[in-house]
């Protein structure tokens, strides 16, 4: 597990994200998978980790590198919407400070989509997050919501972007 949260066996799948007025693809979510794991839910279990050991801002910046490096290298269309998952506890990461962020800025729409674990850890520093994001260019989404009460609590807070319905909720 300690492996995985250092990156090794680091595999990006991208998950289409549908406008379900016009039923159509409006981009795609950056998911994270890990090779030498099985079970889909292996991801969380090395977010657990890296949150049990004090890692998770160091796996949430890899977790966003990956995926940007993957659609680039994927030759995802120019101006394509990608929804990068980081966590709510984790620091913004700023594009001036962040060479590869600012590769993908230039080439596609980047989405930060705010995971629903830990929404109401610290409610500060999720504002002062979902504000850097706002100032630095990129859209915020709200995942799962409806699966998740703290993530209806907070729509009126956060005021984001795109809202993406859990599928229970569909």
């Amino acid at each position: 597990m300690d492996a995985a949260v250092a990156g090794d066996g680091l595999e990006v799948v991208f998950q289409p994200v549908v406008s379900l007025p016009e039923e159509a693809v409006v981009g795609f979510e950056a998911l994270a998978r890990w090779d030498q794991l099985d079970d889909r839910g292996a991801a969380l279990a090395v977010l657990a980790r890296a949150a049990a050991t004090d890692r998770q801002q160091q796996l949430d910046r890899l977790l966003i590198h990956a995926a940007i490096e993957s659609a680039l290298t994927a030759g995802l269309a120019p101006d394509t919407m990608l929804f990068l998952n980081s966590e709510a506890s984790a620091p913004h990461i700023s594009r001036a400070d962040d060479e590869v962020l600012a590769r993908g800025a230039e080439r596609l729409q980047l989405v930060f989509e705010i995971t629903e674990r830990s929404l109401l850890t610290d409610p500060p520093a999720l504002l002062r997050k979902v504000a850097a994001l706002h100032a630095d260019g990129f859209a915020v989404a709200l995942d799962d919501v409806g699966a998740n009460l703290d993530s209806l609590a907070l729509l009126d807070v956060i005021c984001p972007d795109v809202i993406k319905l859990d599928l229970a909720v569909v």
